[in-house]
């Protein structure tokens, strides 16, 4: 089982992972269909909410 603090940690580098996949799509509105990117935005929270979910859960 992973402590307290690797799972700090790793939820610290997916993160930063999220931070910067969803400003990438924010660069992407004024190009990009906004629904697509939009959404692509929201899948990407969402994927993000069951990571730290199975981090919290202990793997």
């Amino acid at each position: 089982m992973k402590t307290n603090e690797e799972k700090a940690h790793e939820l610290y580098a997916y993160t930063c992972q999220i931070v910067s996949q969803l400003m990438y799509c924010s660069s992407k509105l004024r190009e990009e269909d906004f629904a697509k990117v939009t959404d692509e935005m929201i899948n990407l929270v969402s994927v993000y909410e069951d990571r730290i979910k199975i981090i919290k859960k202990g793997d």
